[in-house]
C-alpha cells in the first residue's frame, strides 16, 4: 500500500473558504508486534497517514455542514492523527524521523487552520491570510515526505 497525499487539500479547502467570502477515529490496524519489521512499522505510519487523509476528505466534503464546522471537525481529525501517531510502537530510526515530521506538520496544520477559523469568525481579514500562509509553509513538507516515505518504505 502506497501512501496518499494528506494535508496539502485542507490548505486549498480552506484558501477556497476564504476566497469565496472576503468522531470518525483512526483506528491503529491489529498487526501483531511479534513480527515487528520494517514492513510491518511502515504499514503502521501509512496507515495512520491515509485514514488522516480520508477522514480529512471526508470531513471538508460533507454537504449541509457549516464549512467553518467542517474545517474545525478536519482540524480535530488531524490532531487525533498527531496523536495516533506518536504512540507507534517504531523502533526503526528512520521512520521515527518519518513519524516526527508527520507529527509536526500535522501540529502545525491544526495550529493555523484554528488560528484561521479564529480569525475568520472575528473577521480579521489581515489574520486568517497570515493563518493561510501559515497553512501552506505547515504543508510544503508533504509531497518531500510522502516521497520519501513510499521510496523508503518500497511503496513507489
Amino acid at each position: 500500500m502506497k501512501i496518499k497525499k494528506t494535508i496539502s487539500n485542507l490548505a486549498i479547502y480552506a484558501g477556497i473558504f476564504t476566497l469565496s467570502y472576503v468522531s470518525l477515529t483512526t483506528l491503529m490496524p491489529s498487526i501483531a508486534f511479534a513480527q515487528n519489521t520494517k514492513v510491518t512499522q511502515c504499514d503502521l505510519v501509512i496507515n495512520i497517514a491515509n485514514e488522516a487523509v480520508t477522514a480529512t476528505q471526508s470531513a471538508t466534503s460533507d454537504e449541509g455542514e457549516d464549512e467553518l464546522q467542517a474545517l474545525l471537525t478536519a482540524t480535530n481529525l488531524i490532531d487525533e492523527a498527531a496523536n495516533d501517531m506518536a504512540n507507534l510502537p517504531l523502533n526503526d530510526d528512520t521512520l521515527n524521523g518519518y513519524r516526527q515530521e508527520f507529527i509536526a506538520m500535522y501540529r502545525q496544520t491544526s495550529l493555523m487552520t484554528r488560528r484561521f477559523i479564529d480569525a475568520f469568525t472575528a473577521e480579521n481579514r489581515e489574520a486568517a491570510f497570515a493563518a493561510l500562509d501559515g497553512l501552506q509553509v505547515a504543508t510544503e513538507v508533504e509531497d518531500r515526505l510522502v516521497t520519501e516515505l513510499n521510496r523508503y518504505c518500497d511503496r513507489t
